[in-house]
């Protein structure tokens, strides 16, 4: 809690990121991390915090709640209780933003400060370290051939840059308090998300993946009106370097 005090503004940056079988492990630190971000916040009166959660806060509905033309925007919530179910990780992040939200609610006014959610999609992008988590892997079984098959399914983007911009905005921005920033700037299919990465390191040698899993009919893809966060001032990226 110390470790934040005199500052005026407070970026709490991510959670466990995995997908497994142990709800407690992703779910509990996810949960009790963020409130004792914004509990460091209260004791130590910062004036605003900056939560990251995911955009699958928004659109894991039940088939009956989706918008009649399949688009979301931040007014939507997504349902952790829903009947088709959410895995873990979805539950993290859907039960941590709320919370986050009702934390401040619940403030005595003199004691209120300003709450702005960041909801990347999935987060890609040149990354800063030479480690290999969950995102990166992903990437690493494709070009290592690790990859049984390219899953066909379509995955929500986003570039790790317009991560960064959306935090340092949502600090420096007066009008983002109180507000949710969904960071989406495409939908594809992760066949789609390979073809460049696969043109580009085929020729040089990686063994690539190649098969590609058969398309599901079934899948519901939902999609994005991203206006608000083009407001905060979020840019497209278009280069894989």
């Amino acid at each position: 809690m110390d470790a934040i005090a005199g500052s005026t503004y407070v970026v709490h940056v991510a959670s466990p990121f995995f997908y497994g079988d142990d709800e407690e492990a992703l779910v509990k630190p996810a949960l009790e991390g963020t409130l004792s971000v914004l509990k460091a916040c209260k004791a130590h009166k910062v004036k605003r915090c900056v939560v990251t959660s995911s955009c699958l806060s928004v659109f894991m509905v039940s088939e009956a709640s989706r918008p009649a033309d399949g688009v979301f925007t931040e007014a939507h919530w997504s349902e952790e209780n829903r009947p088709e179910g959410v895995d873990h990780y979805t539950k993290s992040k859907i039960l941590a933003e709320r919370a986050a939200w009702k934390f401040v609610e619940d403030l005595p006014a003199e004691e209120k400060f300003e709450l702005v959610c960041v909801l990347p999609s999935f987060v890609m992008g040149p990354p800063l370290l030479p480690c290999v988590g969950t995102s990166v892997g992903l990437v690493q079984g494709l070009m290592t051939g690790g990859m049984k098959e390219i899953p066909s399914n379509h995955v929500p983007s986003c570039d790790v840059r317009q991560v960064a911009d959306a935090h340092v905005m949502a600090v420096k921005n007066k009008a983002a308090a109180g507000k949710r920033f969904m960071i989406v700037q495409g939908n594809p299919s992760l066949a789609e998300y390979a073809e460049p990465i696969c043109k580009k390191y085929r020729g040089e040698g990686w063994p690539i993946t190649e098969a590609i899993a058969a398309t599901d009919e079934s899948e519901f893809v939902p999609k994005f009106d991203n206006s608000a966060s083009k407001q905060l001032g979020i840019k497209k990226y278009n280069d894989f370097n």
